[in-house]
């Protein structure tokens, strides 16, 4: 359903007096307004009764969150901030126990939600609550099929598109404590203000270059891939250096990366915080070590490496493998590095997508979002990158190239170079 044409109101934000309220900080009404509806900080049942309330006619949404990720394997949710027909609003998940309305309206596919690079929030609120949401437009996304850069930063889209300034200096700042300070607030603001405009301004553009129907497609796509688990058998896979491992050196990987992942679903903290990725390779190069030579190393010598190699060095010598450690190891030990051959038809290939990227003027960072094509061990063009509005605008002659794995022959000849596939 079409959002109604709404303006925004514009929000002038002062701080005032903050009270005592339930033995704790709570700001007290902080706006004021050039307009008698003033937005609220959302944080007792009855504000957020009456907030649900004000709302029951609504057919479109901004939003976006304030949360913190540092150390935590899910964020803590600090902030929604929701724009509406009706103004800004602030709703405080922290203090409030339930916002499952709120949580319905996401999932309402008659209401359209305006974010930007909304991934995290969608990632974020599928985790806390299961929620999905349902009928998304992201103007980060929009933009990029308009010839904006992939991705395009808030500040820089609302300058170019409507020509206003926002500032950002609160954006990294601790989110749970209350009250809120006066810049988190406008911060906060800013981040939903436009939203509406931005909608408004890229759906008529969208249309004009008939491509909603394609924006439309990758933004569910987004919301499937932020809501879906992806594990460390994931991680297994991408892991850059695999095909420089032998079989034994590649199970070793395999353990560490489960055994980082368990530990942080068991303490809910972040992966990267129960031991960094990038450390995998050093404790792999080095488990031959002692714990005392291994203490001497550089990049090794910290509390975490010293406190669990004897684990590490269990994972090197446990001889016996799971029926899943052979499956997986089975899969990677059958994947080759490219022959030379192989990698001239695979960069020429990509030299096409990017050609054909410059014609539709999407950006190519768009186009092959996430796939992975960097991998060194990928050995085929995934069938994401052929199929839906992808597939489309890359045509069918050229998918069917993707698509197999023919060798490429190349003629030059004075004025042109003619390029056939050898069967």
């Amino acid at each position: 359903m079409e959002p109604q044409n709404h303006q925004l109101l514009t929000i002038h934000i002062t701080l005032v007096q903050c009270q005592k309220f339930n033995n704790q900080q709570k700001p007290a009404r902080i706006y004021t307004m050039n307009n008698h509806n003033q937005p609220k900080f959302i944080d007792t049942k009855s504000d957020f009764d009456e907030f649900i309330d004000l709302h029951q006619d609504i057919d479109w949404l901004g939003f976006d969150t304030e949360f913190i990720g540092e150390n935590r394997l899910i964020p803590l949710l600090c902030l929604i901030q929701i724009s509406s027909k009706h103004g800004i609003f602030f709703i405080d998940p922290i203090t409030l126990q339930d916002i499952s309305p709120l949580l319905d309206w996401f999932e309402n596919p008659n209401i359209l939600k305006i974010t930007h690079a909304g991934n995290n929030d969608y990632a974020l609120l599928y985790a806390l609550y299961t929620t999905i949401p349902k009928n998304i437009f992201d103007v980060q996304i929009a933009a990029g099929f308009l010839g904006y850069p992939y991705p395009v930063g808030f500040q820089k889209l609302i300058k170019t598109e409507l020509g206003k300034s926002i500032g950002k200096a609160a954006g990294i700042t601790d989110w749970s404590n209350r009250p809120l300070s006066a810049k988190q607030l406008v911060y906060a603001a800013d981040d939903v203000r436009y939203l509406y405009d931005l909608w408004r301004s890229f759906s008529q553009k969208l249309a004009d270059k008939k491509m909603e129907e394609w924006a439309e497609e990758e933004f569910r796509l987004m919301v499937h891939k932020a809501t879906i688990s992806t594990g460390w058998q994931e991680e297994f896979f991408k892991f850059k250096q695999m095909t420089k491992l032998r079989t034994k050196e590649k199970l070793l990987v395999l353990r560490l990366l489960r055994w980082r992942d368990d530990l942080a679903s068991s303490e809910n903290i972040s992966k990267d915080a129960v031991f960094p990725q990038k450390m995998i390779m050093e404790v792999v190069k080095n488990i031959n070590q002692s714990k005392h030579e291994i203490s001497k190393h550089r990049l090794l010598n910290r509390s975490k490496v010293r406190r669990n190699w004897p684990l590490f060095k269990k994972f090197w010598e446990e001889k016996k493998q799971t029926p899943e450690e052979i499956k997986l190891l089975t899969v990677v030990n059958n994947i080759k590095r490219k022959s030379p051959e192989e990698n001239l038809r695979f960069t020429f290939l990509k030299l096409m997508i990017k050609q054909r990227c410059y014609e539709y003027g999407v950006p190519e960072s768009l186009v092959v979002n996430g796939m992975g094509l960097s991998n060194p061990i990928l050995d085929n063009f995934p069938e994401s990158l052929t199929s839906g509005w992808r597939g489309k605008m890359l045509g069918p002659t050229l998918v069917d190239w993707l698509r197999h794995k023919s060798p490429l022959n190349f003629e030059f000849e004075k004025e042109h170079c003619i390029v056939t596939r050898r069967h």
